[in-house]
């Protein structure tokens, strides 16, 4: 007798061809299963885990952390303590490996919230690449896991890797294509190429979702496509490259997002503008696009940063 109602888990199912000859044909039963794969075609309904919010990720950090025992809430904990978490979340984008990470080095330290707190916002590159904690299956802390990815990648698309070097100049949600392709021609010899045809980027930025280092999602009323990056990656992409990297760069954010616009609502671009203001102010840009983005600010206006 047939077995019905029963639940298949599928964990870590990167290679989708590798997952087709385990999937039962009959049709009682429900399977699930964990993929760093940006499209899974028909093969699955998607359902994208979003990172937490600052309430939750300081829930979780500080359950970890034994601060909070059981069912308790964030109510139940100090104030320096919860305040120290929820900035924890945020600077960690509410990535729950990060949060785990570092609930672990509290753990075998002792060190408390908010003394790591202030010890993160100080030595983060240093920490980032650190592992505590014993996540099974996951034996790497954050920044190697995304430096490994990004290092394979540069190895087989220099322009892919080039993507994310302007995006760590960006702001981290929304970031439209237009950037990419109205600012083509300040984007230099490798990139330029691949962004001004529509099919290369499109399979340049497959490649980079593939490995979980972009992800790209439609606007269902507007079907218009948006990027986004995790802060923790804009983070390790920039704290890798030396000053001079770091400035040439940033001149490209800036006259990228000026290029696009003209062809971009303000609503969209506006957190971009924001972004490259910090970096015309940070690097003491005095051309001609830095000049005109500060005007474009203050006729919106926006106050300059």
């Amino acid at each position: 007798m047939a077995r019905s109602n029963w639940l298949l888990i599928l964990d870590n199912a990167d290679d989708l061809t590798v997952v087709n000859p385990f999937l039962p044909k009959a049709a009682q039963g429900h399977i699930l299963f964990t993929t760093r794969t940006g499209a899974v075609g028909g093969l699955a309904q998607s359902s994208v885990l979003k990172p937490l919010d600052a309430d939750d990720g300081a829930l979780c950090l500080l359950r970890r952390t034994s601060y909070l025992q059981g069912n308790k809430s964030l109510r139940d904990a100090s104030t320096a303590s919860v305040q120290a978490a929820q900035r924890l979340s945020e600077l960690m984008g509410g990535l729950p490996l990060a949060l785990e990470q570092a609930g672990a080095y509290i753990d075998d330290t002792g060190c408390g919230v908010v003394k790591y707190l202030e010890t993160y916002q100080r030595y983060r590159p240093e920490i980032q690449q650190l592992l505590h904690g014993t996540v099974p299956e996951y034996q790497l802390p954050v920044a190697s896991a995304w430096t490994i990815s990004k290092e394979v990648v540069e190895q087989t698309n220099p322009a892919a890797a080039e993507i994310l070097r302007l995006c760590a100049f960006l702001a981290p949600d929304a970031i439209p294509d237009e950037i990419f392709t109205q600012g083509a021609s300040v984007l230099g010899p490798v990139l330029a190429p691949v962004v001004v045809n529509a099919v290369t980027f499109d399979r340049t930025i497959g490649i980079l979702r593939s490995y979980s280092l972009l992800t790209r999602e439609v606007d269902r009323e507007t079907d218009i496509p948006r990027l986004s990056i995790h802060p923790i990656m804009q983070e390790l992409l920039r704290d890798e490259m030396d000053p001079p990297t770091q400035q040439l760069w940033a001149e490209r954010a800036v006259r990228a997002v000026f290029q696009a616009l003209p062809t971009v609502e303000w609503p969209i671009i506006q957190a971009h503008v924001r972004s490259c203001i910090h970096l015309i102010e940070q690097w003491n840009m005095t051309f001609y696009e830095a000049d005109q983005m500060r005007l474009r600010l203050e006729e919106m206006g926006g106050p300059g940063m």
